[in-house]
């Protein structure tokens, strides 16, 4: 899987506006693989809301940039991903834009085995500024991962959600 592109869209847009923001979202997902969820979280308004389903350490809902920044480095600690993004659909006016993602993410754990979580995202904007998104996964998968994680000692893998 090394190999794999981190994105599988055209990013073509006879709507420069859609094309920006299908490019960023693309170059955010890059930078996520690389461990860098700084450049996300630059394209967040101050009180976005972030909500992953589930109720697991990784699950619920952030309402602060600083509550989703704290939700990533926990992310990337306890289960590093590689996301390839499979579809983007960008819709509505600049201040009340839609974008949808379609991605794959290859989850490799320090213990348990690897596994495919194929997921949804559903992303509200207004100019540019991220408001609110959604994630959609498999849940189970993440519960039976960060189960294998609390059995090996892994402590933050049963903390409480990250809501702030």
């Amino acid at each position: 899987m090394e190999n794999q592109t981190t994105h599988k869209v055209n990013t073509f847009s006879i709507n420069p506006y859609r094309w920006i923001l299908k490019t960023r979202i693309i170059k955010g997902f890059d930078e996520l693989n690389k461990q860098n969820y700084h450049y996300l979280t630059n394209l967040f308004d101050d009180n976005v809301n972030y909500e992953l389903e589930g109720d697991h350490s990784l699950g619920g809902t952030r309402i602060s940039k600083g509550g989703v920044e704290k939700w990533f480095e926990r992310l990337l600690r306890l289960l590093p991903s590689k996301f390839v993004v499979n579809s983007i659909v960008v819709s509505g006016p600049i201040w009340n834009t839609t974008a949808i993602i379609e991605f794959t993410d290859t989850v490799t754990p320090k213990f348990g085995q690897p596994y495919i979580n194929n997921g949804i995202q559903v992303i509200k904007l207004h100019f540019g500024k991220v408001l609110k998104v959604h994630t959609y996964v498999n849940t189970n998968k993440v519960i039976n991962a960060l189960n294998v994680l609390y059995d090996n000692g892994i402590i933050e893998a049963k903390a409480d959600k990250i809501e702030e």
